[in-house]
């Protein structure tokens, strides 16, 4: 364990800070989808480089090439049940996407990229992600994490606790 005043006291050219939270079920009651709004499975084998627009479209930064996205599809705890997108009816276009991995060896799902385009936050879609991977782990996981930078201007962590994950962990990535 580190002291985070020790961390604050030394010379580091970056400090930065992530939480880990975890959910232990049940799924709370889920809200609506907004109208216009849908839940649509997403064809890992086939959508790769969609997905990693999306991503970059999201956060500007990391851009991931979709032979970095496809690279995931090859880990153990892939699940293509666990790839989601939330479609834009109106337009029949991906505005969010939700990603969770199962590893069934220790019965933990992991949501790894809950992202909404800037234009369509705040309208309950990223909630509507959680929800919808939560249910698809719900039975398959004994307990559901998840993990971020703690100082993203977006605040993924007050999303998450809304949707029902606690704990207060803290790490630091540390930069000499």
């Amino acid at each position: 364990f580190l002291d985070p005043r020790a961390v604050e006291a030394a010379h580091f050219t970056s400090r930065t800070p992530y939480f880990r939270l975890m959910h232990t079920g049940p799924v709370q009651v889920r809200p609506p989808l907004p109208p216009t709004f849908a839940l649509v499975q997403v064809d890992a084998g086939r959508e790769v480089e969609a997905v990693a627009r999306l991503i970059g479209e999201c956060y500007g930064d990391p851009h991931f090439s979709a032979e970095w996205v496809q690279g995931w599809t090859q880990q153990a705890a892939f699940d293509p049940t666990l790839w989601v997108w939330a479609v834009d009816t109106r337009q029949n276009k991906p505005v969010g996407l939700g990603i969770a991995e199962l590893d069934r060896a220790v019965g933990e799902g992991s949501l790894e990229w809950i992202q909404v385009l800037p234009a369509y936050r705040r309208q309950g879609l990223g909630q509507a992600l959680v929800f919808e991977l939560l249910a698809r782990l719900a039975g398959r996981a004994a307990f559901t994490t998840v993990s971020g930078q703690a100082q993203n201007p977006t605040r993924p962590e007050t999303l998450y606790r809304r949707c029902g994950f606690r704990g207060r962990d803290v790490w630091w990535v540390l930069r000499a």
